[in-house]
């Protein structure tokens, strides 16, 4: 078997968050809820969102310089979505208590909470793909 790829391991990875994530929020239910807004996304922004932006950026960084070496085709399309990524951190880190107020909200309002969880599970199924068939 064929070792994987840089792209193809960020793919995989990304669809095991979402996916994952989406599952455990099955599992716990209401305490998922409780648990997003008192302790994840707590009134004072928590030190692990500074860690999580740091690591994005790195993340960001690295995947461009994959991209520029261009041993995978197509690897553009990760650096795309990755640099992505950077609005919903740039959210957290410039605009905290308005990011902090979507999150309470979509956690509120089924239909919201719902097209939220279909769109993350319709993407991860696409990185699996990507992963799959394109890396």
């Amino acid at each position: 078997m064929a070792s994987l790829n840089y792209f193809q391991w960020l793919c995989f990875f990304w669809a095991f968050v979402g996916l994952g994530s989406r599952l455990v929020m099955w599992l716990l239910g209401p305490k998922w809820k409780t648990w997003e807004i008192q302790k994840a996304y707590s009134q004072r922004r928590p030190p692990w969102v500074l860690v999580v932006i740091a690591g994005g950026v790195l993340l960001a960084v690295w995947t461009w310089y994959q991209v520029w070496l261009g041993h995978t085709a197509l690897g553009w399309i990760m650096g795309v979505l990755v640099s992505l990524t950077l609005i919903k951190l740039g959210a957290l880190l410039l605009r905290y208590d308005d990011f902090r107020a979507f999150a309470r909200t979509t956690l509120h309002d089924g239909s919201k909470f719902a097209a939220l969880n279909a769109a993350v599970v319709f993407v991860s199924f696409g990185f699996l793909a990507m992963g799959l068939f394109v890396y």
